[in-house]
């Protein structure tokens, strides 16, 4: 497993009982970290994608972003 995609596997477990649409955020997950080269280019995808989601979507996406970004300030993932 790419380091990309295990950190957000990480961050998806971690923010999963806050989250609405879990199917939809989990292939979400799936496809920004096939295309992402770094945790950064993952984060820039899934901004990407905020403004056309819908209002749920947007929040689970900001939830999954923030997971992310907690984790590297804790140290509890490689960037």
């Amino acid at each position: 497993m790419r380091k990309v995609e295990s950190v957000l596997r990480l961050a998806f477990d971690s923010s999963a009982p806050h989250i609405s649409n879990l199917d939809t955020v989990r292939t979400l997950i799936l496809d920004t970290a096939a295309q992402a080269a770094s945790i950064d280019d993952a984060i820039a995808s899934l901004e990407n994608r905020l403004p056309d989601a819908e209002v749920t979507l947007r929040t689970d996406i900001r939830i999954l972003i923030n997971a992310i970004r907690h984790a590297l300030r804790e140290g509890k993932m490689p960037r």
